[in-house]
């Protein structure tokens, strides 16, 4: 695969991606982040911004928590491109304004919400 063909076919699919990265249905969002983790590792430099444009947004607003779970499962998907220099240069920089956006998403209330957004992520890293 060129690397025009490969930034052509990142760009195709980029857009229908990224809007499924709120789906309801979690077969979709599963579908969603799995692409946006495959992009993000093809051309780091189209994926990445406009996800972590999104993701800002969506830790923003602390009271749609089905944004704010969304967004904290495809970051917890794409962390490779996102703390490696290597893969993408610049992306170790939002890892602690994002982790500072994700405190009032905090629910002591909700700990079993919590828990198993941990184990979901725990689980992706050990894939």
């Amino acid at each position: 695969m060129t690397p025009q063909i490969r930034r052509s076919f990142v760009q195709i699919l980029r857009t229908p991606c990224l809007l499924a990265m709120f789906a309801k249905d979690p077969l979709s969002l599963g579908f969603a982040q799995g692409c946006l983790r495959q992009l993000a590792f093809l051309e780091p430099n189209l994926v990445m911004p406009e996800l972590l444009e999104r993701a800002y947004s969506g830790l923003e607003v602390v009271n749609e928590t089905h944004r704010t779970t969304a967004v904290l499962r495809m970051l917890s998907t794409v962390t490779d491109p996102l703390t490696t220099e290597s893969l993408w240069l610049g992306g170790h920089k939002h890892i602690v304004p994002l982790l500072e956006l994700c405190i009032p998403g905090i629910d002591l209330v909700n700990i079993n919400f919590l828990v198993s957004l941990y184990l979901h992520q725990t689980y992706d890293r050990v894939e």
